[in-house]
C-alpha cells in the first residue's frame, strides 16, 4: 500500500513538481516615475507663493498640489508594492495586483 504525498502549494497556479526558490519585488528606484509625479506638482504649486510672497493664501495652492502629488505617488507606490516576482525551478512568474481587489 503506497501513500500519495500531498504537495503543499506555495502560490496559486503552482505546477506539480515545481519548487519555490524565492520571491522578490523590483528595487525602489524602479518607482522613480512616482517620485517625479510627487515632485513636479509640488514644484509647480510652490511657484506662485515664491513669486508673490506677501499673499499667504497662495500656500493653499501648494497644499493642494502636494495632496495631488501624494495621490499620484500613492498609486504608483501601491502598484510597486503589490507587484512581485516568484522564481521557481521551472519558471519566473510575475504577480500583479489590478485595482484593489483583483490579483493576477
Amino acid at each position: 500500500m503506497t501513500k500519495k504525498a500531498k504537495s503543499i502549494k506555495a502560490f496559486d497556479g503552482q505546477r506539480d513538481g515545481e519548487e519555490l526558490l524565492f520571491v522578490f519585488r523590483r528595487h525602489i528606484i524602479a518607482m522613480r516615475k512616482g517620485f517625479y509625479l510627487l515632485l513636479v506638482p509640488m514644484t509647480i504649486g510652490a511657484l506662485p507663493y515664491l513669486i508673490w510672497q506677501d499673499n499667504l493664501n497662495l500656500l493653499w495652492v501648494f497644499l493642494g498640489s502636494f495632496v495631488f502629488g501624494l495621490v499620484l505617488f500613492g498609486y504608483h507606490f501601491l502598484m510597486w508594492f503589490y507587484t512581485y516576482y516568484i522564481v521557481t525551478n521551472q519558471r519566473l512568474r510575475q504577480t500583479t495586483q489590478h485595482g484593489f481587489l483583483v490579483r493576477m
